[in-house]
């Protein structure tokens, strides 16, 4: 891959074809963002990156790229990376339970490095924090959820039994258990979140929402009580 003085770019017919972390298909891309030659030659990173587009989907996709040799007309690059799996929006952490956060967070640093197998252990040890942080009927409250969001992912069968057994099945090892995908994970990814989000995230701002309007609706306090109040005076 070069970068010209003019910003052009030229690569090799098939170059620029990696697997696409939206629709998880390999498909030729198109550029549609790209660094500036000057901004290259004046900081000269490392790394550097390119927006392409999924003729597939038709999703952004960010290829990293190491810089290789930068000239006084044309800057050389070479691909450094595969395109990152991105664990977006992510919810905030400081609504969860500590035995719940830990391997939540374990399991999307395994995710975000493409360890898929390690990504979906983290994710079954995350789950059994969450029904244990629930207590009594926890497992089948979490059960309900994962199978509403079934319908609205309208997750294949294949797919959902995969993420189903990974999660609920408690009498094989995981090792023995079919090969995590990217879509497994990218799915499993998302019901995670959403999981955490419907019980601890959205249940607490409810409650401090909640708690916000009883205290405004209170009728303010009598006279007499606020007459029985000392003012306050500023220190001569």
């Amino acid at each position: 891959m070069k970068i010209f003085a003019d910003d052009r770019i030229s690569h090799e017919a098939g170059a620029v074809n990696p697997d696409c972390p939206h629709c998880q298909m390999q498909t030729p891309m198109t550029p549609v963002s790209r660094p500036d030659f000057a901004a290259i030659k004046a900081c000269k990173p490392a790394v550097t990156g390119l927006t392409f587009l999924c003729l597939k989907c038709h999703n952004p996709v960010l290829v990293r790229y190491s810089v290789i040799e930068i000239g006084e007309t044309e800057i050389q690059l070479g691909i450094s990376a595969p395109p990152a799996l991105r664990s977006d929006d992510p919810i905030n952490l400081s609504y969860l339970p500590a035995a719940v956060k830990k391997p939540y967070v374990d399991a999307l640093g395994c995710y975000q490095h493409e360890l898929l197998q390690p990504f979906s252990i983290m994710c079954k040890q995350t789950m059994q924090a969450i029904i244990k942080d629930l207590g009594d009927g926890g497992k089948m409250r979490v059960f309900n959820h994962m199978e509403e969001l079934r319908n609205i992912f309208d997750i294949e069968p294949r797919t959902f039994d995969t993420i189903s057994d990974t999660l609920f099945d408690n009498k094989h090892s995981l090792v023995s258990k079919p090969v995590f995908g990217r879509t497994e994970a990218a799915v499993l990814l998302e019901a995670i979140k959403d999981l955490l989000y419907q019980l601890y995230v959205r249940e607490a701002r409810l409650q401090r929402a909640i708690g916000m309007r009883r205290f405004f609706a209170e009728p303010a306090a009598s006279k007499s009580e606020l007459a029985s109040v000392s003012a306050l005076h500023k220190p001569v």
